[in-house]
Parts: structure tokens; sequence; C-alpha cells
């Protein structure tokens, strides 16, 4: 008996230290959490008075659409972002509105009129997420400060959360769940949840993190600055807010998320500039380009790890300044991905294959994007480029692509796919856009080495096109001077439809023919609108200044074989000087192979079948589809099929015979 009382007792102790340790913990997180959020929004005093103007008596605001059902941008949410703000400013010390009790009238007039109401929307994320974040924030500004019924009305609603789904949506549901339950000291229900928050930061295949470390969400769709965002700032912000709690998260899920920042995210953009590639439907949203800004989680980073401070100040520089802390080539198989860095530009490409999905379009968001990740291409000194010029874009030339015109479709084939030593590299697709009877087929091929981008187009056909093909060069914002072949013929405003041109230069980058080509350039304003690419943007008319090149290819079901170089020239006589003296020369560019060679020795070379190419008097042989890249430093090496195999290559009269890993990646030959 006296042994079970002892125990009793311990046990008594344990338990009391554990809930003493718990309860601890939350009032460590609500004061984290408000720091969190009076840090990362500030609110000028012209936008509260103006919030505060608009209320009227019944607690609504005069210019929210209370009947709205949008399921994307949905209006009444605009209520309780406001409320949020008004409760920033009242309990933020800094602030000219703090503690003030006009300010706190308000926020009770308004919070009571959401609890009276209650609105829903037929998209479930709404009621489930959006709603809940907005009242998780006021809840946790406002601790301490609300009525007894507004504190039961508003943990209500932030209830109306559910826990499910995976990704960012799991990482949503969970994060709420758990604030709610710390608030109540329902302890098993915040444990759980810090279960599947720390879960869901793992490398996995599904919805969530890459082995490439790039991001994925419905499906094998690269989403990294759209749902990867939310997932990347909300467990930063959750582990920082846990750190030396009781529920601070292992240190083997933090490194996660460093090498999801280091090997993923700060590839994906130059600066805090990205391309639509990595945002997929979310680009049809006004100031998404810029969505690659981590800025505001570099100090929390720091803080959970310390030894890579230098690192994450460096990314949080280069933002400062729009360029990269890094530079070379990077691929990423699993999202059919690639980028090229150097200190001049960035170049982008996203290409598709049987393995990755097409753009999603749903939510009446991405309403044209029908043709995005189709090989679509983009370059970037200054991020200004194509920064919210999609209402203004013909979306059925986006960048890069080859097409004709009409409504046609990507099909996806097998041959898509990446090699490189890190520094340069060569992507390959396998390429075919068809509508009805029309079709477009093609090889297409990106080199990027010493500051240029090779672009081969081999086994071009068109079948029943009567009226247009072509290859959009670029359709960017237009920014000065465009200059054809000679510096001082400069293009005049209007469409311009040039024979013969060897050079095309504008806004510091030249587009060079590899062969005199027949080439179109359309400058002048273009009018349009967000809501016509997503039903929830504003319906008023912008008008941009847009520069839109584009090769014209002969109307005809025979083979055609091209190709064009991009590079960094920041006047049109740098552009001419590279067009007389260029640094690459084609060997082949068939529908069996494309292989090309730099001054500097290097090799770059897709094969769609087992072949044989003759490169300065050496024979270069393979015994199976791959892409090839020789280097002085090594051969890498690649399979574009993503099946995996035994393969022999022959050059310089050496054999060389290697497994090819089935994802894709690039190996050297000999290691």
């Amino acid at each position: 008996m006296i042994v079970v009382k002892r125990y009793l007792c311990v046990l008594t102790v344990l338990l009391a230290f554990t809930v003493c340790k718990a309860r601890n913990s939350k009032d460590i997180v609500i004061g984290r959490y408000r720091t969190y959020l009076i840090n990362s929004k500030k609110e000028r005093s012209t936008d509260i008075k103006t919030v505060i103007s608009g209320l009227d008596q019944n607690g609504k605001w005069k210019d929210i659409n209370y009947a709205d059902a949008n399921p994307a941008a949905w209006e009444p949410e605009r209520h309780l972002d406001r409320v949020r703000s008004l409760c920033l400013v009242y309990v933020n010390p800094g602030s000219e509105y703090f503690e003030q009790e006009d300010i706190k009238k308000v926020i009770d007039l308004s919070l009571d009129h959401w609890f009276r109401n209650r609105y829903q929307n037929k998209n479930w994320w709404h009621n489930e997420i959006g709603v809940p974040q907005y009242m998780r924030d006021i809840i946790y500004l406002m601790y301490g400060r609300l009525r007894k019924d507004q504190l039961e009305n508003s943990l209500e609603v932030l209830n109306q959360a559910r826990v499910k789904g995976e990704g960012a949506n799991l990482t949503w549901s969970a994060d709420l769940k758990l604030h709610y339950s710390l608030l109540i000291e329902d302890w098993k229900t915040v444990e759980e949840c810090r279960s599947l928050l720390i879960n869901e930061i793992k490398i996995t295949n599904l919805d969530g993190v890459q082995p490439d470390f790039s991001y994925h969400q419905h499906g094998p769709r690269l989403q990294i600055y759209h749902y990867g965002s939310s997932f990347l700032n909300t467990n930063v912000r959750l582990a920082w807010e846990f750190r030396s709690t009781a529920l601070a998260f292992p240190i083997e899920k933090i490194n996660i998320l460093n090498k999801f920042v280091l090997e993923g995210w700060q590839w994906m953009s130059r600066g805090t500039n990205t391309v639509p590639g990595t945002l997929d439907r979310a680009v049809s949203r006004k100031n998404t380009l810029h969505e690659a800004d981590i800025r505001h989680l570099t100090e929390m980073l720091i803080e959970l790890s310390p030894a890579h401070k230098d690192v994450f100040t460096q990314i949080s520089n280069s933002q400062n300044i729009g360029k990269n802390a890094v530079e070379g080539y990077r691929y990423f198989p699993t999202s059919d991905f690639s980028v090229y860095h150097t200190d001049e530009f960035s170049f982008f490409l996203k290409t598709l294959s049987v393995r990755t999905l097409t753009s999603e379009s749903i939510n009446q968001e991405n309403i044209k994007g029908r043709l995005l990740n189709s090989g679509d291409s983009y370059l970037i000194k200054d991020g200004n480029e194509y920064f919210n010029l999609m209402p203004c874009w013909d979306w059925n030339k986006l960048p890069g692509i080859t097409n004709f015109n009409g409504e046609g479709v990507f099909q996806k084939k097998s041959f898509t796919g990446n090699v490189s030593n890190g520094k340069s590299g060569l992507a390959a697709m396998d390429y075919s856009i068809t509508e009805l009877d029309k079709n477009v087929t093609a090889h297409k091929v990106w080199v990027s080495h010493k500051g240029l981008v090779v672009c081969l187009i081999a086994g071009l056909r068109a079948q029943n096109i009567s009226d247009s093909l072509f290859t959009v060069l670029d359709q960017s914002r237009w920014r000065g001077n465009v200059t054809v072949n000679r510096p001082d013929n400069v293009l005049k405003p209007g469409k311009n439809s040039l024979k013969d041109v060897k050079w095309l230069h504008h806004a510091g980058f030249a587009y060079i023919p590899l062969s005199p080509l027949s080439i179109t350039v359309k400058l002048g304003k273009v009018s349009g609108s967000w809501k016509s690419i997503n039903n929830a943007g504003p319906a008023e008319q912008i008008v941009e200044d847009v520069f839109l090149s584009q090769i014209d290819h002969a109307k005809s079901n025979e083979s055609q074989s091209l190709g064009y170089v991009l590079a960094s020239c920041q006047t049109p006589e740098s552009a001419s000087r590279l067009a007389d003296k260029p640094s690459w020369r084609v060997i082949s560019n068939t529908p069996s192979s494309q292989v090309l060679t730099f001054e500097d020795g290097a090799i770059f070379g897709a094969f769609f079948n087992k072949d044989t190419v003759e490169i300065d008097k050496q024979l270069l042989s393979v015994s199976m589809p791959c892409l090839i890249n020789i280097m002085p430093d090594g051969i890498f090496i690649s399979d574009p099929l993503h099946k995996g195999g035994t393969i022999t290559v022959v050059y310089n009269n050496k054999k060389y015979q290697s497994f090819l890993p089935s994802d894709g990646r690039s190996i050297r030959l000999g290691k």
C-alpha cells in the first residue's frame, strides 16, 4: 500500500510538472505568435483611417460585397482581414492607435457582425482554413482583451478547421487545430497536431517536398511558390514559435526545411523574382511573380539554425539587390524544371512529360493557361520583364513555345530530361501540340553554357496548319529600343515583319538565329484585365507596353530544323559582335540527335535513339536514348525516359559503360 501511494504521488507530481510545462508553452507561443504578427504586417495610418471611416453602424464595410460567392478570392474574407488590421494596430505599442478606445469600438462592432452572420463559401477552403486563419490571428492578438462572449464565438469560428489532406493543406489545418487546442488547453489534441505537422515535414513522392527539393501539390505539379510557400512559411513560423519549449520541432525536421530553402527555393528565382512555371495557376493572381521573397523568414531561420547564419544572410542580401546567392545550373527531375543563373541574368525553363501534370485551372483561376509548363522559358535580369504582365499577354504565344493559332493542347511524351555538371546543362523535350486534326511536333533542346542559351529545334513538322506556325522568342515588357541587324536599325512601334534576321536586341538581351530567319516583332500597347485570366481579379482594363518576337516557320509538313541563341548583351554592338563570332557550333540537329560544341571544348548532345555522330574526326556513339555532356572534367549522362539501364558510350576511342538511374539524375561516367 505504501509503494502504491508513493507511485501515485510521483505520478501526480510528474503530471503536474507536464501540465505546468504545457501551460508555460501556451503563454510563450501566444506571446511569440503575437510578436510575429506585429512584426510581419505593418499598417499605414491612412489605411486605418480609411478602414474606420468605411464601417457602417451595423458593423459592415460599404465597399465589401457580402453576397459574393466567388470560390477563389471571396469578398467577405476582406471583412476579417480588416478586423485583423485593426487588432494589429490596437495591440502594437509602437502604433499611434495603441489601446485607443475608438479603435476597440470598431473592432467590437465589426467582429460582432461576423459572429451574427457567420458567412460561408461553397469552397470548403475558405470555411475550414481561410476564415479560421483570420480568426486565429484575431484571438492571439486580442488574447485577454476580448469579452467572454467574443472569445467563445471566435473559438467556435476557429474550430471550423478540420484536419485533413496532405502537403500544404494538412499543414494549414493542423496548424489551426493546434492553436485552437492550445487556447482551450486540450493537450492531447495539441500533441496529435504537432505530430501531424512534424510528420508532414518529409521528403515524399506525393504532395509535399520532393526528393529534388522542389514542391508538388495536387499531384506531380510544381507549385513551390504557391502551396510550397504556405508550407515553408507556416512550418518555419511554427518551428520558431515552439523553439525551446515542450513543443519544439526535432532537429532533423528543421534540417529538411533548411535544405528546402537551400537546394530548392533559392534556385527557382532570381532575387525575389520568379516565373509562371513555379506558381502554376497562381500566376493568374496579381503580384505573385514576387512570391519568392523570404526576407521575412531570415531572422527566424537563423534563430532556428545559427550555424547557417551566413548563408541565410547571403540569401536575404541577394534578394535585397535582385540577384541570386547561387550561380550555375540546376535541374529538378521530379518537376521537369531547369534554371541557369549567371551574374548578369537567369534563364528558366518549364518542360512537361508523362511524369508531370499540365497547369491546372480550377476555381475560375488560370483561365487561359492551357499551355503553361509546355516548354515556356523566361529571361530575367531585374524582374520587371514579366511582372504583372499576364493580363496583357497573348496566351497562345508564351515565351519559348512553338505553336500555331488555335486552341491546341500539349501532348505529353516520355522523352523529357536534362543533363548537367552543376555549372552548365542541357534540357530536351519531345514536343507535340494538337487541336483536332492540327498537329505540330518537334524535338527541342536548350543548352546553357558560358552565359549563353542555345535553343535547337529539329524535325519540326506541321500537319493541317494553314495560317501561322511560330516559335516565340519572347513576350515581355517593352523597355527601350529594339534593334535588328545594325546598331542604327531601330524598329518602330507596331507590327514589324522582318526577313533575313541575323540578330535582334532588346532590353539587354540578344536573340540570334543560327542562320538568318524570318521574324515578326510586335511593339506597342496592349490592354487586358486580371478578370480575363482569373474570375476573382479586377475587371478594369490595364495597359502595358509589350515586346513580342517570334520566328515565323514555313507552314509545311516537310521536316524543318533550326535554332537560335539567347544571350545577355548590354548593347546592340555587343549583340552584333556575338552573332559575327559565335562560340558555338552545331554538329547535328536531326530528329535522331541534337549535338553542339563550344570553343572551350564542351559538348552537349540529346540522342533520341541509338546513334553515332562525328565531332572533329572523333566518333561519339551511344547505345540507347540519352542526354550527354562532355566536359574537360568528365562525361555526364542521364536517361530522359526515366527507365534506367546499362548504357555504352564510345568517345575518343574510349569505351564507357554505366548503369543509368531511372529518376533522370545526371551521373558521371567512370564514377
